[in-house]
């Protein structure tokens, strides 16, 4: 964890430490994108403001009901709750993997790619709530992975409160159910359960917190061009996928010795965090925070390929399923 306190420090409430602030161009007053929004959120809760920031921001409000019973100013508070959700967030990567097959050397080499990353360096401190919906998606991959149903549910229900992008691993949940092998009876039923728990959960929020602003970022030429044509969305994205991505692709022959279930949920989780991306493209200021969810599937996939491709191949016997070779924690 002194290695995650470290990295965050770097930009803690976006005071840059040395050259970085001249290459964010953060830090300075009315400069501080989303996190002005979050910021009110959690100084109208104290009634310090006086009312709660627009739509879709009003949405997201588990990180600053976390932060407005802190002792620190809002922007620090927001921010210590952040480290706290990375910390989380990193213990609950830990155990995903494990129960997923991986060695314990393998898995704390999973986690290290997740705190010395530049998603966790330059989007972890600086006043966004995405460290803590981040956490909460690695937490109910871990508590789907162990068959923790009612967990999967109250921590879908908290997602849902964090930020309404985590709908990715819901779907994912119910795509892992699907591919488990479970009775349909009960795979029918915990995928209704999770699935209308966090509906119902984002419904509510636009109907209690109904406020002036949009609910959804709305689609436009204009944005798509402004983002294509900005170096940074490209090359933030391109330090985001960093090297959980670039080792999945370089050990990608391998994936087919996984069992369905994990090529499954891994794929689709992908392509769910690359249509999110996609959407920001058109929607929305796109930088390389809307690929950040994409960690817990590529992390997940970086290291269970690595593994086998330093494990032997074992000749399949006459009449097993293909999908069965090579099953990394099949039994997990």
């Amino acid at each position: 964890m002194g290695a995650l306190v470290v990295v965050t420090a770097l930009r803690f409430n976006q005071r840059d430490v040395g050259l970085i602030g001249s290459l964010t161009g953060t830090g300075v007053e009315g400069n501080l994108g989303d996190a002005a929004q979050y910021i009110r959120y959690v100084e109208a809760l104290r009634g310090d403001g006086p009312t709660l920031p627009p739509a879709p921001f009003r949405y997201r409000p588990l990180t600053p009901l976390l932060a407005a019973p802190l002792p620190f100013e809002a922007m620090t508070s927001i921010n210590v709750v952040n480290v706290v959700a990375l910390m989380v967030g990193t213990l609950a990567l830990w155990i995903l993997l494990r129960q997923l097959g991986a060695t314990d050397r393998l898995a704390g080499f999973g986690c290290l790619m997740f705190v010395v990353s530049y998603p966790t360096f330059y989007y972890g401190t600086i006043g966004y709530v995405d460290p803590l919906a981040i956490a909460l998606m690695i937490a109910v991959l871990a508590a789907l992975v162990a068959r923790k149903h009612v967990v999967v549910l109250a921590l879908a229900v908290l997602a849902a409160l964090a930020r309404e992008s985590t709908v990715i691993v819901v779907v994912v949940a119910v795509v892992w159910l699907w591919t488990s092998g479970l009775p349909r009876r009960e795979v029918l039923r915990w995928s209704a359960i999770w699935s209308v728990a966090f509906l119902v959960t984002v419904a509510t929020l636009r109907v209690g917190l109904h406020g002036t602003g949009t609910n959804v970022w709305e689609p436009s030429l204009d944005l798509v061009s402004s983002n294509a044509r900005r170096p940074r969305t490209w090359i933030s994205a391109a330090l985001t996928l960093g090297v959980p991505a670039l080792l999945v692709v370089v050990h990608a022959k391998h994936f087919a010795r996984l069992d369905r279930q994990r090529r499954t949920f891994i794929a689709v989780g992908i392509v769910l965090s690359f249509g999110l991306f996609a959407y920001a493209l058109a929607a929305a200021y796109a930088d390389g925070r809307f690929l950040w969810p994409m960690y817990a599937f590529t992390i997940p996939a970086a290291v269970l390929l690595v593994q086998l491709a330093n494990a032997p191949v074992v000749d399949e016997p006459a009449g097993q399923p293909a999908d069965r070779r090579d099953d990394v924690g099949s039994q997990a």
